[in-house]
């Protein structure tokens, strides 16, 4: 338990001060809407949880990509993912007036664009597997350690997703499929190469699309 505190109380002081306070003290630094706020939010985030791990994946982690079952694996967790996304989106639908509180980095200019393609594809993989699933989710434990730490893996998740009712209930719905598979699989780099395939197939578009227009300007 020691050893958990230690290594988790640096990256969840960061994550309190970024998605509860800063926003509050300086609207403009919200991660919501601010591209630079939000990439400065997730290189803390992996650095301070690298701290505590020392590195990103073990050796047979790496390894484990050559084999077939993890690639099978990888592939049911975003059809967990697809599923979370039209559950959210159905409970958006059914809750027409309820913002869910999710923002819209802003892209003016190719500075603020490859801010939103590093913090939007590929730092939010690595930065919220590491912390929410790897730092936080406590496997070698007892059952009750395994549900308490995922439970709040979950709800930090949510939080750092949105603070409004709908959109924590999105990001919670995300998080629990990311768990699961991290939890089946103890193999971290499952949900990572998961998350990291939605966002690209999520983000990529809006950055090819963004970087045409500057291009034109």
């Amino acid at each position: 338990m020691v050893l958990f505190i230690r290594k988790n109380i640096a990256p969840c002081i960061w994550f309190v001060v970024w998605i509860f306070l800063l926003p509050f003290i300086l609207p403009s630094f919200d991660i919501q809407i601010n591209v630079y706020a939000n990439l400065i939010f997730y290189i803390g985030l992996l650095l301070l949880v690298l701290l505590g791990q020392h590195q990103l994946f073990s050796r047979e982690e790496i390894l484990s990509l050559k084999r077939k079952h993890t690639w099978l694996a990888i592939v049911f967790t975003i059809l967990g993912l697809a599923l979370a996304f039209g559950l959210a989106t159905a409970l958006i639908a059914l809750l027409l007036d309820v913002s869910t509180g999710w923002g819209h980095l802003k892209c003016t200019d190719a500075y603020s664009l490859a801010a939103f393609a590093i913090s939007t594809i590929l730092l939010p993989p690595l930065a919220e597997e590491l912390f929410f699933r790897k730092s936080l989710i406590v496997l070698n434990q007892s059952k009750k350690i395994l549900i308490i730490t995922t439970f709040i893996s979950i709800i930090l998740f949510g939080l750092e997703h949105s603070l409004s009712i709908l959109g924590f209930i999105e990001g919670a719905i995300i998080g629990i499929v990311l768990s699961f598979s991290y939890i089946r699989t103890k193999n971290i780099i499952i949900p990572v190469t998961a998350h990291f395939i939605v966002n690209l197939l999520a983000n990529g578009y809006s950055v090819i699309f963004l970087a045409v227009v500057l291009l034109r300007q």
